[in-house]
């Protein structure tokens, strides 16, 4: 996206308009974040279970994993997409109102580039502004909580892991003395075994078991959780926000992370068209979801609704056509069959990731 200057000007700006939304905002960037994990309160009025834990909507550990965060990108997709579309009327040219209209959020391949990108560290960003080439604060390098000292009955203090996240006004990577130690960072990522681990996902063809870390360690799942953990710190007394899923999503790399687990797992599903989610037994449970609920394709996918006020679901989640995006890899608007697809998404697979070979 960064080679698409006009894209790229209008996602920074709309980016930064979602974390200025006021807070008490249904669309901010904080209410938003909220859904994932913290601060435990309803969204769009999707109440609490109260058979259920006292947690986010966010299911982790359970076959819902891959098509929750489906919808929950398609959200903030709609989201930023609406703040693109009314900046591009502040220019003076057609081109922005050209790359509105095809807005799409952008990933970051942690498997095949295991390293922070840079765009991602520094505190200004160039972008072309109506009135001009302008460096402007990066939205992308932290998220600062617009009410501080964060509300302590929502977010509680203390010694904790969790605790100590609320000493911070804007969220952190890997903190050493409070300050985010992108070094170290690059390191656990430079170490890790993304690469192998998500290729061994693509040999399985069992939904379930690619979907969540319950079944198999080679699940998309899994790998997420290196990448979170890795940019989080492995200190267990002072993790960065990416370390704690409960405060995860207020980082904005967060939501660059799960759009490529969104796309590892629409590969997966071009190369195995036919496997889908199986039942099983909720075994962590939701904001919504008691411990040991049947999980479904008809499980809601809450806070989620579509336009007729019903719920999301992992069957209507299911397919990318429908949601209005693809991936590059894909390509599905080519006159193809299902095999010459699995096949041309395999062969992509094993260039990008598969074994290298001398």
């Amino acid at each position: 996206m960064q080679n698409d200057l006009p894209t790229w000007s209008l996602y920074i700006q709309a980016l930064s308009a979602m974390q200025q939304t006021p807070e008490n905002d249904l669309l901010s960037w904080f209410q938003v974040a909220g859904i994932h994990g913290r601060p435990y309160i309803p969204w769009d009025n999707i109440e609490w279970n109260s058979s259920a834990p006292e947690v986010g909507y966010c299911p982790h550990s359970s076959t819902l994993f891959t098509t929750w965060h489906r919808i929950y990108l398609v959200l903030l997709e709609q989201i930023l997409a609406g703040h693109a579309q009314r900046l591009a009327k502040s220019y003076n040219s057609t081109t922005y109102q050209a790359s509105a209209d095809k807005f799409r959020i952008p990933y970051w391949d942690y498997s095949l580039i295991p390293s922070m990108p840079d765009i991602v560290n520094v505190p200004q960003v160039l972008i072309y502004t109506p009135s001009g080439l302008k460096n402007v604060s990066n939205p992308l390098l932290r998220y600062k909580f617009q009410q501080f000292p964060l509300n302590e009955t929502l977010f509680p203090p203390g010694q904790s892991l969790e605790g100590r996240l609320t000493t911070y006004n804007t969220t952190v990577r890997f903190p050493v003395n409070g300050v985010s130690d992108y070094e170290s960072i690059n390191a656990n990522l430079g170490g890790s075994s993304l690469r192998p681990n998500t290729y061994s996902v693509f040999q399985s063809h069992d939904y379930n078991e690619m979907a969540t870390g319950t079944t198999s360690k080679y699940s998309f799942e899994y790998a997420h959780n290196e990448v979170h953990h890795a940019i989080g710190g492995f200190n267990p007394m002072d993790s960065g926000h990416m370390g704690v899923f409960a405060y995860a999503s207020f980082d904005p790399i967060f939501f660059l992370v799960h759009a490529n687990t969104d796309r590892l797992f629409a590969l997966w599903q071009a190369i195995n068209p036919a496997p889908f989610l199986t039942p099983e037994i909720d075994v962590t449970g939701t904001f919504t979801n008691p411990v040991g609920a049947n999980l479904t394709v008809d499980t809601p996918l809450t806070p989620f609704t579509m336009v007729d006020g019903n719920a999301w679901n992992s069957t209507g989640a299911r397919e990318l056509v429908g949601l209005g995006y693809s991936y590059p890899e894909i390509m599905d608007w080519l006159p193809l069959s299902k095999d010459e697809l699995a096949k041309n998404v395999s062969a992509a697979v094993q260039k990008l990731y598969g074994p290298v070979t001398k």
